[in-house]
């Protein structure tokens, strides 16, 4: 009986190598599975969060524009950024240029700086109380003032409150109409005075 002794340490070592390889293989796919997996999750929740701030963003827009009151945002040097419908509404009926107020071009402080005409007298004061606001010296300001057009008498109420946007100074002006409270009150006065 002969027999033959093969040395088959290069062969095993190499089997060895090839196993490890393999498991090494399968544990990097299974990591970028995970990873492929979680990235998959943070694609989901940026999609979820994305929708979620265009539902905020059309809730906002809505509700702003529901007001009946006119409705600006003014950055810190007093142009207008933003309106609402009923502003629009009201700058397309009663401006001389209604698209530079739509379009936000517009700086609402410097109207008030130049009004001149019937009832001017009030510009300067709401365009103080806005720097007032913006410049963090009052929480709020408000004024009532004439605002007569062509077709009929007019008067509201100016509300101006202070937000931070990015660090920075913004306003919210509230313009009310209070043309039938105005009206009754004049009646009534003249009732009185009779």
């Amino acid at each position: 009986f002969q027999g033959m002794v093969r040395d088959i340490t290069a062969r095993k070592e190499a089997e060895e190598r090839l196993q490890a390889a393999q498991r090494e293989l399968e544990r990097l796919l299974a990591e970028a599975e995970r990873s492929r997996q979680a990235l998959l999750s943070l694609v989901e929740d940026q999609q979820r969060t994305h929708a979620a701030l265009q539902d905020s963003e059309l809730f906002r827009r809505s509700t702003i524009d529901a007001l009946s009151a006119h409705l600006c945002v003014l950055d810190e040097n007093g142009a207008i950024i933003a309106t609402n419908r009923a502003w629009d509404a009201f700058a397309e009926l009663n401006s001389p240029n209604p698209a530079r107020i739509l379009r936000g071009q517009q700086n609402y402080l410097d109207v008030c700086d130049n009004a001149a005409g019937a009832h001017a007298e009030e510009a300067p004061v709401m365009s103080a109380g806005i720097r007032a606001v913006l410049a963090g010296l009052a929480n709020e300001f408000s004024l009532e003032y004439a605002c007569h057009s062509a077709r009929k008498p007019g008067w509201f109420l100016a509300r101006v409150t202070r937000f931070n946007a990015g660090g920075l100074p913004r306003a919210v002006v509230v313009h009310e109409d209070i043309t039938a409270r105005k009206l009754a009150e004049e009646q009534l006065a003249q009732m009185n005075a009779a």
